[in-house]
């Protein structure tokens, strides 16, 4: 079929004009050249196309029903190569992106306006959970790309580094007035902390470093969400472990204080994740090259 398409576009043309000479004017081949591929076309489809009278030339029944197959064929190849151009000028695109909650919030979305602006036809489908559940979909390919932070790896997935962050543990001033005198066992054993659920990648990252230095501690209150923990230290209610670059604000304005204690985790990273075999599309290289541009 694929070698007889030259055949189908001569087919139309002829049928479009209701002339040979005229379709080969519009084909710039010669009159020839048409009535050629016309008879190849109807010797390959046994049954005659058109029917050849001294006032010109007509479809048959059977052209006519080949006629509207074709006409359809050809009109979504060319739907398909204009789709295809805009894809490649950034003018249309899709983008599957998964991201938690925390991340979504400080990391992604004041970046996104920018992007949003800077290529306004690209479309961004994001889920909006868990890493874990996220991670999952990439590797079935729901997915295109992940925004993680983590310094474990997953087999099935690679990874791009976009940024280096801190996790720091931090508490409201009055709370660590009450627990500043304290020693490290102490601490551990008598403040109130407060992480992320056990199904956080963030929370198994914490925990892997704790248990490291010998440290295992079982929190008072676990939530799904940094933003709620960060609301929970705020108010006094213990100790949490947070990204540094997430409560810069807090910081300066004195509402949260960094703990100084030796049991702080060391720097990972922000990452994208996505499937191994995953073959990147235009609008998804882009919004990649964009990121790492942005974080410069």
């Amino acid at each position: 079929m694929i070698s007889e398409l030259h055949l189908y576009h001569v087919f139309y043309t002829v049928a479009q004009y209701q002339s040979f000479s005229q379709a080969a004017k519009a084909l710039y081949i010669s009159q020839p050249a048409v009535s050629k591929s016309i008879k190849a076309l109807e010797s390959s489809l046994g049954t005659s196309l058109f029917s050849r009278r001294s006032k010109g030339i007509s479809l048959t029944p059977e052209g006519e029903l080949f006629y509207k197959h074709v006409q359809t064929a050809l009109e979504a190849l060319e739907e398909g190569e204009k789709l295809l151009l805009k894809l490649h000028s950034l003018n249309a695109g899709q983008i599957n992106l998964g991201v938690s909650s925390t991340l979504g919030t400080h990391f992604l979305m004041p970046l996104l306006k920018s992007f949003m602006e800077r290529y306004p036809h690209i479309k961004l489908q994001i889920i909006n959970d868990s890493t874990t559940k996220t991670l999952d979909l990439a590797k079935k390919g729901v997915l295109d790309i992940v925004i993680v932070s983590s310094s474990n790896y997953y087999d099935g997935l690679s990874f791009i580094p976009l940024k280096k962050i801190e996790d720091i543990f931090v508490c409201s001033p009055s709370y660590y007035e009450s627990i500043s005198s304290l020693t490290l066992p102490e601490l551990c054993e008598q403040a109130s902390f407060m992480f992320l659920s056990k199904d956080s990648v963030t929370r198994l990252y914490l925990e892997t470093v704790l248990a490291n230095q010998g440290i295992s501690i079982v929190p008072d209150i676990v939530a799904g969400d940094m933003n709620f923990l960060i609301a929970c230290a705020k108010l006094g209610l213990g100790i949490t472990s947070v990204i540094k670059d997430f409560v810069s604000e807090e910081l300066a304005t004195g509402s949260l204080v960094e703990i100084p204690f030796t049991l702080s985790p060391s720097k990972r990273s922000i990452d994208i994740a996505y499937a191994t075999d995953t073959t990147f599309s235009k609008a998804t290289s882009c919004f990649i090259d964009f990121l790492n541009q942005e974080l410069l």
